[in-house]
């Protein structure tokens, strides 16, 4: 077949779908030729192209038996069917008058009726629209039917797996379903097409008449489907079910009892099959659980027959309405084969799982379409036990039924489903990450189920066996699983019984958007018994094909990258980040590698059912996540183990059902770290051996001292430290989501449970944010070399920040980190890490790319004594206690401490004379040094000791106010050090960064005391505790302990190389002293010591052409060399516990320290480094309050009752109260409305790094001096009522967080309560980044209910500036100079009434009153008016009477 086109252009799910197909899997096996499909459909699809050593296969899509051209049909937009019925040729019978009858599904159009012939030209177009899912547009049925008044119906039925989505100009044959041995009917011409939004009906190349009237060259039928097909019958077996569950329970059950009188709980189940468009069932079994039906199902049907799948459903009669509890498809192209080798579809007798919805059992099921098969089960519903065959007829034979009906018949009892064995599911929970907001303010827990097992409404329990039946294999027996059993009740042979569910465990706040549960260094852990016949081999084979497809894909492919930036070469683990991106509900996830092998491991027999994972809510079914068993099956051997059993796998929950589409399955609702393990029960002797090391077991009681007994948590105490930088440089092409066609984009960085933004910039969709997001002190539990070999994945979201309401999800990416541990350097080529694209997805849609970098640091802390990391440092120099011998009767409770009067070291050593051979050859042997070569000598030795004291935590109160003043004291030899004038005052926590310099001489002056005094003014300093560490030991021991071994080699910064003795000079002394060969250093960054050759860094040069960084990385990896090796203390922090002899054994609280070491005789040590605490920053925070609005009235006016206030607004930074400033006051306002043009300014101390306010202050007027406060930066503005002769009346309040406070609205209108009471939601900002921030505010208060309620608005503007900027541009307080501000434009109602008499009369007359007098003037004029005609009325009546 040549090539035509372009290759297929698929979106992912459409990607996903092709790969069940049988023709794809068959031209993948056949000399892994790649294949490319031609096609143009879904423009904005991804093109696949692979390409390997074998020539490509080109084929067209008609060798695609499915719906796969146009991807938007396959997601569920309205597909339409237009069928053009052209001609009829060569009907049976004389003189017909034949009309076409067009059925799709259960629509009917006819065409025009053709008077007297047998070969009628119609050429009439139909069309048929639709709004259906998928699954439900596959099961109906095109019917082409032709008839004529004698009543005959001549049809030809098609299914909807169209090529290219349409046949054109091809001839249908007819034939007659009524009799089997008609044949031929005649032949209809016509195209059919399904086409979806976007596609366009294509055209081929017109044909010359004489190809279009070769009816045999042109048949409708699928390319592998022989013109002349046979008819055949199908038998469907359906032997019986388990596991179903209840479903006239709680108020179904009310409901159905009071309306028609129905009064039972179990199910009344019977199975229904459709298959080419007909139906058939089974007898219904009344209130069964396990109904038992042996019957078959025969349906009739021409084969290969054009419909490729049977859809079997298990369903609930009722007199109300019929109910599906679980619905199966089977494919007959994966379950048959053609060819000379092939066979027909045969299946089973095997057992089939049906997943559907939750088992809830309520009124209403919201999932109810997930029992009918459409969309992914949720939950398991049920198995199926059936089997299916196939006959093909002889038509010849008068003997045959020549009827199509569907056929019911009994069926022979089958017995061969396996011997049942005890299966064992455990899951430990190591993470519990990214859960959505919205249900964070509850209790959360996670159940585990397998079938029924483990669930805890219906779950089950070990199944009744019953006896072997008569004729049956001695190794087959049947089962009955017993329901409504608790699974919290002991075994009556007192086993474990199952642990589903984890404890309900409150969240804690990640960020605006998501919570975490604390699984810190204690991992709950769920464990579950279940029986299932052993049908392992069905799933092991399923894993060797899969394994196989992964390996032929990587040889032939090359390894192709997995997505998101990681690969399988530079990821061990790199399979984890793609289930994980799956499972967000981003089929992007998915390898090609993954779709390929899919046919090969996908097993229609079913076996053990999928694993769900579900996250409870107040015991609500909220988001879950589905696990094939065969993916975490154990198995003795390699190749049948699933791929993610004994492994910790990246699982990100979704929303069940139709919940899950949409914008609404974008969100992660939570991502875990979770181990599954599953096998025989008799198999779980290492069923733990995958987890991360370093943690204790934590059983049931009834489990404490049985070793099998599995845990219920895990309790890490390994645990590693690291630091994670994220260098977030650009990103593009993203999604234009606002107005304007443009985004104001920011980045969400989550890893673990911590999570950092990037600033937001306006206006663009590259945004170019350049930056650096760094997380401090990230804990993950396990050995160091597990989190370099597989660290956890980084999940990055973009958003696009929104003036008004949270800001809107944009896409999703994933990478994994480069990992440095703590003894490797950082160099090239892994560091730094080069700046890598990773592609964003918004559901199943690209939405760009991510420029930006990820490394993961490892740091050296101990948070412990350095002695407890290296055996007290007694390599070779051991302590012994000399103790005082007994005196007196009170010496038998004297301690042993109490006894000792000196101490003894030195090392003694047993062994056979003569010494062995290897060692009396060695090179430089001593004959009279025995065991002891190598040893130092013991004659005294000046040495310069540096103690660096980083700082105490948790220290024990020592002064009545719960306080204490601490300093250090240093006590070496006769050295007597007492820091007590740099005392802290006040702290329990101090930072001292200090360092100090002793000279002392070994071994006279070895213990080293570090202790900590609290001053005291009046009496003696009180010792808090101190540490003792024995310098000598670590000067000789072999670990070098003298001065740690940095990570880098610096000559200039702050991480200066501390040693006097350079790294080329310490390994040669090395060398020599361990009688190794080396170090050599070569050509191309390569040095040799021993028989080992190290590689370092080439790109880096050292001072005076030395190999300064080539020695460094031998250093690091001194442990490795042969004999001689050994583990170089690193650079490092210890900590240490402070003990007081006065309450010995109880911490008194810790220290962190480090010694160094330099003997005198060598060349003098640099400098001290300075670890002296960060000096705060000096700042000056500009705050002008322009105007309020909406101020609650809380005065009633004097003369007119109305309400009004007289306004003013007070702030204050926290910890500044004294230094609070108040607005002037704008008087009688009417509305809430005040104006102020009023500039605050307020200078602090500000610590950049830990984000906190440096207050200096004494606590009271009696205290001695100054004490040091860290609080939070929050500024709080106050809005008051001022009254004359009371009390002030405060009315509102807002807090910003100075770090973190909602972006202040452009108008009053749009300032909202939300604003305070929903900050998550809304765009962040900090004043440290923004500088100038300006917009409305609310103030809030609490009402007589205690609820939240807005008392006001402010539109204020907040301005920072260094204390150097504030000197540059200074401004005046209030509206004074310098930079004055302009008075305020306020009403004239703003005054006071008593200093303002006459302007108080005016407005009260001419403002309150006005229209009032003007009434009365106009009344009091008419009343004149009136008067003066009532007085002159008689007069001039007599005048007109008289005439005058």
């Amino acid at each position: 077949m040549g090539r035509t086109g372009n290759p297929v252009l698929l979106c992912k799910q459409c990607f996903w779908e092709i790969s069940n197909l049988l023709q794809g899997a068959q031209m993948f096996s056949r000399d892994l030729q790649p294949l490319v499909l031609n096609s143009s459909d879904s423009k904005t699809a991804n093109a696949l192209s692979w390409v390997s050593s074998a020539p490509p296969k080109y084929v067209s899509s008609k060798d695609v038996l499915g719906w796969f051209g146009c991807c938007t049909i396959g997601h569920g937009i309205s597909p339409q069917v237009s069928i053009t019925i052209i001609e009829a040729r060569q009907l049976v019978g004389l003189n017909m008058d034949p009309v076409v009858c067009v059925e799709v599904g259960e629509e009917k159009k006819y065409t025009s009726m053709k008077e007297s012939t047998n070969c009628p030209y119609y050429n009439e177009y139909f069309v048929f629209d639709f709004h259906v899912p998928p699954d439900v547009m596959f099961d109906k049925i095109i019917k082409l039917s032709v008839s004529e008044r004698a009543g005959i119906a001549l049809f030809s039925d098609l299914v909807l797996w169209l090529p290219e989505h349409q046949f054109y100009h091809k001839w249908a044959i007819l034939s007659d379903p009524e009799d089997l041995t008609a044949g031929l009917k005649g032949y209809l011409k016509c195209d059919i097409a399904v086409v979806g939004k976007g596609d366009n009906i294509k055209t081929p190349h017109k044909a010359n008449e004489t190809e279009e009237d070769d009816i045999e060259g042109n048949l409708l039928l699928p390319d592998g489907v022989p013109p002349e097909r046979q008819w055949a019958r199908f038998y469907i077996k359906i032997y019986r079910a388990e596991g179903l569950p209840r479903m006239n329970t709680s108020i179904m059950a009310n409901v159905k009892k009071a309306l028609i009188g129905e009064n039972k709980d179990l199910v009344d189940p019977y199975v229904q099959v459709a298959f080419a468009g007909q139906k058939g069932k089974t007898s219904v079994q009344k209130s069964s659980y396990e109904p038992l039906w042996n019957e078959q199902i025969i349906f009739t049907e021409m084969f290969p027959p054009l419909c490729k799948r049977i859809k079997i459903q298990i369903r609930d009669s009722d007199k109300v309405n019929d109910v599906a509890i679980g619905t199966h498809f089977i494919d007959l192209r994966k379950i048959s084969n053609e060819g000379d080798k092939g066979y027909l579809p045969t299946f089973g007798p095997a057992w089939v799982n049906m997943y559907g919805s939750t088992r809830n059992y309520t009124l209403m099921d919201e999932h109810q379409e997930l029992n009918e098969g459409l969309g992914e089960g949720v939950s398991f519903r049920a198995r199926l036990l059936m089997s299916l065959a196939v006959e093909i007829l002889d038509t010849t034979n008068p003997e045959i039924n020549s009827s199509t009906e569907v056929q019911v018949e009994q069926a022979t009892p089958v017995n061969c489903t396996g011997k049942m064995e005890e299966f064992f599911l455990f899951g430990a929970f190591l993470e519990a990450t990214m859960i959505d907001r919205k249900i964070g303010d509850k209790p959360i827990n996670f159940e585990v189920t397998i079938g029924n097992y483990g669930n805890q409404i219906d779950g089950m329990t070990k199944p009744v066996l019953r006896r072997k039946k008569e004729g049956g294999d001695g190794d087959e027996e049947e089962s009955e699983l017993l329901h409504n059993s608790s699974e919290d009740e002991a075994d009556e042979d007192g086993e474990m019984v199952s642990v589903s569910s984890s404890q309900p465990m409150k969240p804690l706040v990640t960020d605006r958007n998501y919570f975490h549960l604390p699984y810190f260094e204690k991992k709950p852990c769920i464990y579950i018994k279940s029986w299932w016949q052993d049908q392992r081999r069905r799933l092991y084979n399923a894993n060797i094909m899969d394994k196989i497809a992964d390996k032929l894909v990587s040889t032939c492919w090359g390894g192709r990258e997995l997505g998101h930036g990681v690969s399988h070469e530079e990821h061990p683990g790199s399979l984890r980040i793609s289930a994980a991106c799956h499972k967000a509900g981003t089929n992007h996830g998915r390898d090609p590698l993954d779709s390929l092998s899919l046919w090969f491991c996908s097993q229609p027999q079913h076996t053990i059912p999928d694993i769900f994972i579900w996250m409870m809510s107040n015991n609500k079914r909220i988001a879950y996540a589905r696990v094939p068993s065969k993916d975490i099956l154990y198995s003795i051997v390699d190749e049948e183990m699933g791929k993610d059993c004994a492994k910790v796998k990246t699982v990100f929950l979704k929303l069940p059902g139709k919940r899950g589409f949409g914008p609404a399955g974008w969100t992660v609702q939570a991502k875990m770290e979770i181990y599954l393990w599953l096998g025989l029960n008799k198999q779980r002797k290492d069923f733990l051996s995958g987890l991360p090391c370093g943690f204790e077991e934590k059983k049931t009681t009834r489990g404490q001292n049985l070793p099998s007994f599995p845990p219920i948590s895990l309790l890490y105490n390994k645990k590693q430290v690291f630091q994670l930088r994220a260098h977030m440089y650009q990103a593009r092409s993203l999604f234009a989501a606002d107005s304007s066609g443009l985004s104001d984009p920011f980045a969400r960085v989550f890893f673990t449970s911590q999570s950092q933004c990037t600033e937001v910039l306006n206006e663009t969709l590259c945004p170019t944010w350049d930056q650096l997001l760094v997380f401090d002190n990230v804990e993950l539990y396990g050995e160091a070399h597990e989190m370099r070999d597989d660290p956890p994945i980084i999940v990055i979201e973009i958003y696009d920040q929104d003036t008004v309401g949270k800001a809107d999800f944009m896409g999703r990416t994933f990478a994994k980190p480069v990992v440095k541990m703590s003894d490797e350097q950082y160099c090239p080529p892994r560091f730094p890490p080069q700046l890598e694209y990773y592609q964003i997805y918004r559901g199943n849609s690209t939405a760009g790319d991510l420029l930006a970098a990820f490394e993961l640091l490892q740091v050296p802390v101990f948070n412990k004594e350095l002695e407890a990391e290296f055996d007290n440092f007694e390599d070779w120099l051991h302590t012994f206690n000399l103790l005082r011998g007994k005196i007196g009767d009170n010496d038998d409770n004297a301690t042993e401490e109490e006894r000792i009067v000196g101490r003894f070291k030195g090392s003694m050593c047993v062994y056979k004379v003569p010494l062995p051979d290897d060692i009396t050859k060695e090179a430089g042997y001593d004959p009279t040094f025995g065991m002891f070569q190598g040893i130092p000598s013991n004659d005294p030795i000046n040495v310069l000791v540096r103690v660096y004291i980083v700082r105490a935590t948790d220290l024990h109160p020592a002064d009545i106010n719960g306080k204490a003043d601490p300093y250090i004291a240093i006590k070496l030899g006769k050295t007597d050090i007492k820091d007590k004038e740099n005392y802290i005052s006040k702290q329990l926590n101090p930072v001292f960064g200090k360092s100090f310099d002793i000279e002392a001489t070994f071994p006279m002056e070895s213990m080293l005391t570090v202790a900590v005094y609290d001053w005291d003014l009046v009496g003696t300093d009180d010792l808090i505790g101190e540490t003792k560490i024995d310098l000598e030991n670590r000067y000789y021991s072999k670990h070098r302990a003298t001065c740690g071994v940095s990570q880098t080699y610096s000559i200039h910064g702050y991480n200066i190389w501390r040693d006097p003795m350079k790294p080329s000079q310490i390994l040669s002394k090395l060398c020599k002293e361990g009688k190794v060969d080396g170090p050599h250093f070569g050509p191309g960054g390569r040095v040799k010591v021993a028989n080992r050759v190290y590689t370092g860094p080439t790109e880096i040069e050292d001072e005076n052409g030395t190999y300064e960084h080539l020695a460094l990385t031998v250093l690091r990896h001194w442990e490795d060399v042969p004999r001689a090796g050994c583990k170089l203390v690193p650079e490092h922090v210890e900590t240490r516990p402070l003990l007081n002899p006065d309450k010995p054994g109880i911490e008194q609280g810790r220290l962190e320290m480090w010694v160094d070491m330099f003997p005198m005789d060598m060349p003098a040590p640099g400098p001290a480094i300075d670890i002296s605490p960060r000096k705060p920053k000096k700042y000056e925070l500009r705050v002008i309050v322009w105007n309020t609005d909406e101020v609650i009235l809380e005065d009633d006016d004097y003369f007119t009752g109305e309400k009004s206030s007289d306004i003013f607004v007070r702030g204050w930074l926290k910890g500044q109260q004294e230094d609070k400033q108040d607005t002037d006051v704008h008087y009688h306002s009417l509305t809430g409305e005040g104006n102020f043009n009023w500039r605050y300014i307020f200078p602090f101390d500000y610590l950049m790094a830990e984000e906190k306010i440096v207050i200096s202050k004494k606590e009271s007027m009696f205290s001695w001096d100054e004490t040091e406060y860290k609080i939070p930066a929050r500024l709080t503005l106050q809005v008051w009522d001022a009254d004359h002769f009371s009390a002030d009346d405060f009315l509102g309040a807002i807090e910003l967080d100075l770090n973190r406070f909602p972006r202040g609205a452009k108008t009053s209108k749009q300032c909202s309560l939300e604003m305070v009471t929903n900050e998550a939601e809304l765009p962040m900002v900090s004043i440290f980044k923004q500088k100038r921030v300006k917009g409305w505010w609310p103030f809030v208060a609490r009402d007589e209910n205690d609820e939240l309620e807005i008392t006001g608005k402010v539109e204020a503007e907040l301005h920072l500036l260094t204390a150097e900027e504030a000197e540059k541009s200074p401004a005046g307080l209030a509206r004074n100079e310098p930079d004055p501000l302009e008075k305020p434009n306020r009403p004239d109602t703003s005054f006071i009434w008593f200093l303002n008499p006459l302007k108080s009369i005016k407005y009260l007359i001419c403002t309150r009153y006005k229209w009032l007098i003007i009434k009365i003037v106009l009344a009091l004029l008419l009343l004149i008016m009136v008067a003066l005609f009532l007085y002159s009325m008689p007069g001039y009546m007599v005048k007109k009477l008289l005439g005058a």
